[in-house]
C-alpha cells in the first residue's frame, strides 16, 4: 500500500515538476523524454543480461508493447496535454479515477466477464461525477469569466483526462492477457515508449517547448539538475507502482493510487497554484472516487467466488466419478 501511495504520489510531482518548468521557461517534455530513455538503456542492460531475454515470445511482445503504449505513454502524455490547456491537477486526477469503471465495462464487452449490479451502480456514479466535476455548459450554463481563450479550451482538458482514464483501462485489459511478462521488459517498453512520445509533442506542435539549445546554452546546470529530477521522479513514479501493485490486491491498490492521485492533486492545485476546488467539484470528486472504490471491490468478490466455484465443481465431479467406477467393476 505505501508502494502504491508513493508511487501516485510522485506521478502528481511529476505533474507539478511540468508546470513549474513552463512558468520557468525550461523545456519540460524533451527533457522528460530524454530521462525516459536513458532509463531505458540501464533497464535494456540489465534485461539482456537476465535468463527471461530468451524466453520472450511473439505474443509477449505483442501485449508488452500495447501496455507501454497505453499505460505508459498515452496515458501519460493525455494528462500533460489537459495540464497544458489549463485543467487543474485534481480534476485530472478525479476524471482518471474512472479507469477502474472503463475497464470493467471494457472486460464485459469484449472478455466476457460478468457485470454485476456493483458494477452498473459504479458507471452511474462516475457518470455523475464527471458531469460535476467539468460542469458542461448545456447543463450548468457558462460560468463567468468563460469567455477566456483559457475557459474556452477547458473541455478539451476534460476529454484528454477522460482519455488518459480510457487508455488506463486498455492497460489494465492489457494486463489480464499478459502472465509471467518480466517487469524489467514491461518497465522497458514503457520507458521507450514514453521517451519517443514526449519528445515527438513538440515537433508534431501539440506543445510549444521552450528552446532546448538555449536552456543548455544559458542555464547548463540548472537544466542538468532538472534533467537529473525528471529522471529520479519518473522512476520511482515506475517502479514504486510496478512494486506495489505486485505485492498489493488490485482492488485495494486501485482505491490508493486513484484516491491519493486525486486528494494529492488537489492539495498542490490549492496551495501553489491558488485554484480551490468548489462544492460541485469536490461532490464529483468523492463520487469518482466512489465509483473506482465500488468496482475494484466487485472486482475482488468475484475473484474470490471463482476458486470456490472451482473448488465446489471439482467435489461434485469427485463422487460421480468413484461412483461410475464401483457400478463397472466386475462382480466375484
Amino acid at each position: 500500500v505505501v508502494f502504491i501511495a508513493v508511487g501516485a504520489l510522485v506521478n502528481v510531482i511529476n505533474m507539478t515538476i511540468n508546470k513549474t518548468m513552463e512558468r520557468n521557461a525550461l523545456p519540460y517534455y524533451r527533457l522528460a523524454g530524454i530521462a525516459c530513455l536513458v532509463s531505458r538503456a540501464g533497464f535494456l542492460a540489465s534485461w539482456l543480461r537476465s535468463g527471461k531475454a530468451r524466453d520472450f515470445s511473439r505474443r509477449q511482445a505483442l501485449w508488452v508493447g500495447l501496455r507501454g503504449l497505453f499505460g505508459g505513454s498515452f496515458t501519460f502524455i493525455c494528462q500533460l496535454l489537459a495540464q497544458s490547456v489549463g485543467t487543474p491537477l485534481g480534476d485530472i486526477g478525479a476524471l482518471f479515477s474512472v479507469n477502474v469503471v472503463i475497464a470493467a465495462a471494457l472486460g464485459a464487452l469484449f472478455l466476457g466477464e460478468p457485470l454485476a449490479r456493483v458494477h452498473v451502480a459504479g458507471i452511474v456514479l462516475a457518470v455523475a461525477g464527471a458531469m460535476l466535476i467539468s460542469q458542461p455548459s448545456f447543463l450548468f450554463g457558462a460560468p463567468s469569466g468563460a469567455r477566456g481563450e483559457g475557459h474556452s479550451m477547458l473541455w478539451l482538458g476534460y476529454l484528454l483526462a477522460l482519455m488518459s482514464a480510457v487508455f488506463m483501462a486498455l492497460n489494465l485489459i492489457c494486463a489480464r492477457m499478459l502472465k509471467g511478462a518480466s517487469v524489467r521488459m514491461l518497465t522497458l517498453s514503457t520507458l521507450l515508449q514514453r521517451g519517443v512520445g514526449l519528445l515527438a509533442l513538440d515537433p508534431l506542435r501539440l506543445v510549444d517547448d521552450h528552446s532546448f539549445g538555449g536552456a543548455w546554452e544559458t542555464r547548463p546546470f540548472a537544466s542538468a539538475a532538472w534533467l537529473a529530477l525528471l529522471t529520479v521522479s519518473l522512476l520511482t513514479s515506475m517502479l514504486a507502482s510496478n512494486a506495489g501493485s505486485r505485492a498489493c490486491p488490485a482492488a485495494v491498490s486501485s482505491v490508493v493510487f486513484n484516491g491519493v492521485n486525486m486528494s494529492s492533486g488537489y492539495l498542490v492545485q490549492s496551495l501553489l497554484f491558488g485554484t480551490v476546488p468548489g462544492p460541485l467539484t469536490a461532490t464529483g470528486a468523492v463520487l469518482m472516487l466512489g465509483a473506482a472504490a465500488a468496482i475494484a471491490m466487485a472486482n475482488r468478490l468475484q475473484e474470490r467466488r471463482q476458486p470456490q466455484l472451482s473448488n465446489a465443481d471439482d467435489c461434485e465431479e469427485a463422487p460421480a466419478s468413484g461412483q461410475g467406477e464401483r457400478e463397472e467393476a466386475p462382480g466375484p
